[in-house]
């Protein structure tokens, strides 16, 4: 580790959510004052291995040529029977086989925190809007009093470092040198969508669900998805506890999510970015709601007798109504399986900007999904369309205009971009 100077913290603490208001200020004022001089030492140690033509210039297509480089320096190292250990004692048994015994590299972890300085001065220099800060309150929120990006619609929070070590473990499992810049497209998107704020608190209206089975199956077949599933004895054990029949897409959702895609993130343990409760975990609220995901920024609810689904952000004070569930779960299935790093599954974003100019040539190879997508998009922000006849699927929203599309490679997912578009030939 000699050839990359580490950075030091200023004092050592047990945890971020242990810092008092003065701790996180003055943690934040060093960390930021640190942003140039690690960004100058990772732009000339990438030029020091004379492997890449990276250009420092603070503009988003230089994150294609950094993250290119950076995959070929990722480096796993063997976790200590200790350290092993201690983290199986905070998973669930059934998840244990997927937990790594391996760790990155000190050199890895340092390269990704001044990635991250380089990929948040970009994110501001490209976004006036967006600046640094930080915020002390509420305490269970994942970056409580860690230097974060603000200014993103509904009080939404960017932490860079989260962001590109995310990315960082699914580049080890399989390079893609858009990694980085698909994530900044990403949160671009929700800076974008604040024109549609008005639109987005529209309550939607009660209506009768329909099953969604179809299309999970048909996305289960298109991605390839197996393991290990709910069983019609757990949800009748969890409808007993309820002293009532949880509704039927709900159920749906569970029976054709593999187990393997929940998550489960103990204290102080940050890898996982979102966690869906078991059967045998959910529980109702005090105000009647029944929380089953959540999110590192925001958490979801279901009530009993309702046909709606429930939002939360952390930095909000009450669940309010995000669309109705039959088309809002088949949506999340959807991305949880490509969030569970199916083998070839390939998945490109698009915002309103890239969008709108080829609406027309581009919805002219979207068709109804299984006969029922249109019908259970009512009441919800987007949409699931089947792609050139079985190539592709799309979850696409006319309101805000973003766009998700996957197919079953990276390949496949290039050909479909050239044919909607959204891609040069």
């Amino acid at each position: 580790m000699n050839d990359y100077k580490l950075m030091v913290a200023p004092f050592e603490h047990d945890g971020f959510d242990t810092l008092n208001k003065k701790q996180a200020e003055l943690y934040f004022q060093w960390y930021v004052e640190q942003s140039l001089s690690r960004i100058k030492q990772l732009c000339e140690y990438i030029h020091s291995t004379g492997e890449t033509v990276f250009s420092c210039d603070y503009t988003p297509e230089s994150f294609i040529d950094l993250w290119n480089w950076f995959e070929s320096q990722i480096c796993m190292v063997e976790k200590t029977k200790e350290e092993y250990q201690s983290e199986l004692d905070q998973f669930p048994k059934w998840m244990h086989d997927s937990i790594p015994k391996e760790q990155f590299s000190v050199k890895t972890l340092a390269l990704i925190t001044d990635i991250s300085f380089y990929f948040a001065e970009t994110f501001i220099k490209c976004n006036p809007k967006i600046k640094w800060g930080y915020f002390t309150k509420p305490k269970n929120e994942v970056s409580v009093n860690m230097p974060v990006l603000l200014g993103f619609k509904k009080n939404m929070k960017l932490d860079p470092r989260r962001i590109v070590h995310v990315c960082a473990q699914r580049s080890y499992e399989k390079h893609d040198k858009n990694r980085l810049i698909d994530a900044y497209k990403i949160w671009v998107s929700y800076i974008e969508e604040e024109s549609i704020s008005a639109e987005e608190k529209m309550t939607p209206d009660e209506r009768p669900l329909l099953s969604i089975a179809p299309i999970l199956k048909y996305i289960q077949d298109f991605a390839g998805s197996t393991g290990t599933y709910t069983t019609k004895e757990e949800i009748k054990k969890a409808e007993k506890r309820f002293g009532q029949e949880l509704p039927l897409p709900f159920k749906e959702f569970y029976e054709y999510l593999p187990k393997e895609y929940f998550s489960y993130r103990p204290k102080e343990n940050f890898k996982n970015i979102n966690d869906i409760q078991t059967m045998s975990r959910l529980r109702k609220r005090k105000n009647g709601k029944i929380t089953f995901l959540d999110r590192y920024d925001h958490i979801e609810a279901i009530e009993l007798g309702s046909s709606l689904i429930y939002h939360l952000l952390y930095t909000g004070k009450a669940l309010e109504p995000a669309g109705v569930l039959d088309g809002y779960l088949a949506v999340e299935f959807l991305k949880k399986l490509w969030e569970g790093h199916i083998p070839n599954l390939a998945m490109g974003e698009w915002s309103a900007k890239e969008t709108r100019p080829i609406k027309e040539r581009m919805t002219s190879f979207f068709t109804e999904l299984v006969g029922i997508s249109s019908q259970i998009a009512v009441g919800n922000m987007a949409q699931l369309y089947d792609v050139c006849k079985g190539d592709g699927i799309a979850v696409y929203s006319e309101m805000s205009g973003c766009l998700l599309l996957y197919a079953k490679e990276k390949e496949s997912l290039t050909s479909l971009e050239i044919k909607l578009g959204l891609r040069e030939a």
